[in-house]
């Protein structure tokens, strides 16, 4: 079972729509619990990446992921630091809702929490040597 995802992109469209299952609902909630910006399409979310200066890595640090997988169905839930460039953004949770069909994972769902203060210190740079840094992907 692959593990985690997100971001630190340079835009591979084709690979990141191919990780989502159609219909995927992207969403943050507060940390009062209430939804905040969803996105209701993968491509506004894709759209909203892209946009990004050319030359500007999104680098989403990740912490320890909690995993489980029952037959076809996985759920990932890992903390995470982002970034762009240098400049810490925020920090916060991502839960991913994940289905194996024809023998491949693909993102049914995915809500995040955001935070800017009261975070813990963000595991290392793309080093990996304290933590892990997400590559498109990669997990």
């Amino acid at each position: 079972m692959h593990s985690a995802v997100f971001l630190r992109m340079t835009l591979m469209g084709a690979l990141i729509v191919n990780a989502f299952a159609p219909g995927v609902s992207l969403n943050s909630v507060s940390a009062a619990g209430v939804r905040t910006d969803a996105i209701d399409a993968i491509d506004a979310w894709i759209a909203s990446v892209a946009s990004a200066p050319a030359g500007l890595m999104l680098d989403e640090r990740l912490g320890e992921k909690v995993v489980h997988v029952s037959g076809g169905l996985a759920s990932v839930w890992v903390d995470y630091w982002f970034f762009a460039g240098t400049r810490f953004s925020h920090c916060g949770v991502d839960a991913f809702v994940l289905a194996r069909a024809n023998g491949a994972w693909r993102i049914l769902s995915v809500a995040d929490t955001r935070q800017r203060d009261g975070c813990r210190p963000a595991p290392g740079a793309s080093t990996g040597s304290t933590g892990e840094t997400n590559s498109l992907f990669g997990w």
